[in-house]
């Protein structure tokens, strides 16, 4: 009997490769020969205006930092086992000095500590850019007295 013939299997034809091309960022020339362009009287007004709040905002929060860092829990309010959230609402004075501290919520041992962590926070330095806008009034920061 003849031998029967084997016939090989056809290869695959290959696929075609997608070339990926990179692209070389482009940089750009640094202008240090550039001449630099005066502001307009609007944009002066307006990045002091943004200086002006950073400032502020920073010495409140700067402020509100101070309060809670002076905070001391009770004694009595430990011994009793009292918690609780107290409002401290105050001014600041163009002197850095505070005035109409006033509380609200918690108890009454609770409320003289709140009371008594404000007024060790101050008195505080006012950069001058701010002084123009004091006196502030109406300044509120909640402490809250948690037993762990």
């Amino acid at each position: 009997m003849p031998e029967p013939e084997t016939v090989p299997e056809p290869k695959p034809k290959p696929k075609p490769v997608k070339k990926i091309k990179k692209q070389a960022k482009k940089l750009k020339p640094k202008l240090a020969n550039k001449k630099v362009v005066k502001k307009s009287q609007k944009s002066r007004a307006a990045s002091s205006r943004q200086q002006f709040r950073r400032g502020e905002n920073a010495l409140l929060l700067r402020v509100r930092a101070s309060i809670i860092r002076n905070k001391k829990y009770p004694r009595a309010a430990i011994k009793r086992n009292i918690q609780g959230r107290v409002k401290v609402v105050f001014d600041i004075e163009k002197n850095g000095r505070v005035s109409h501290i006033r509380v609200s919520g918690g108890s009454k041992l609770l409320q003289r500590a709140a009371r008594k962590s404000v007024s060790r926070s101050f008195p505080i330095k006012i950069p001058a850019k701010i002084t123009k806008r004091f006196p502030r009034r109406n300044i509120s920061v909640n402490l809250d007295f948690r037993l762990k």
